[in-house]
C-alpha cells in the first residue's frame, strides 16, 4: 500500500514451532535479504522488477472468478484510490518504474524503521 505521503511494506512467514522461537532470526535474514537487493546494481534491480511485473500479471490474468457480490464492493473501494482505468488491475499490473524510485522505495525498508508484529495460533 502506498501513496504519495505514505507506503505500507507488509509480508509473513510461516514458522514451525521451532523456527517461532528464533523468530528475531529469521526477521535479521529477511532484512539482510533487503540489505542486498538494496546493494545490487541498477541491471540487477530492474531485473527483479520486471520479474515482479510478469508474476504479477499471471497472478491478474488467472485470477480465480468471483461473484457479483464480492465484486462490487472491492471495486467501489478501489474507485477511492485509483483512476478509472486502473480501477480492476489495481495492485496486479505494474508499469515501467524508474530504478532511482525503485531505489528510494528499498532504502526506506529498513528494521529501525518499521513496526513488526508477531502472530501465533
Amino acid at each position: 500500500v502506498f501513496s504519495d505521503d505514505f507506503s505500507l511494506f507488509e509480508f509473513s512467514v510461516g514458522l514451525t514451532v521451532e523456527g517461532l522461537l528464533h523468530w528475531d532470526k529469521i526477521l535479521a535474514v529477511v532484512y539482510k535479504h533487503l540489505g542486498n537487493i538494496s546493494a545490487a546494481d541498477d541491471s540487477v534491480l530492474l531485473k527483479l522488477w520486471d520479474e515482479l511485473r510478469v508474476v504479477r500479471a499471471l497472478a491478474f490474468q488467472y485470477l480465480e472468478k468471483s461473484n457479483a457480490y464480492e465484486t462490487a464492493p472491492a471495486i467501489a473501494s478501489q474507485m477511492l484510490d485509483y483512476p478509472l482505468e486502473e480501477v480492476l488491475s489495481a495492485g496486479y499490473l505494474l508499469e515501467n518504474i524508474d530504478v532511482n524510485e525503485l531505489r528510494e522505495y528499498i532504502s526506506n525498508m529498513r528494521i529501525d524503521r518499521n513496526v513488526v508484529f508477531l502472530s501465533s495460533q
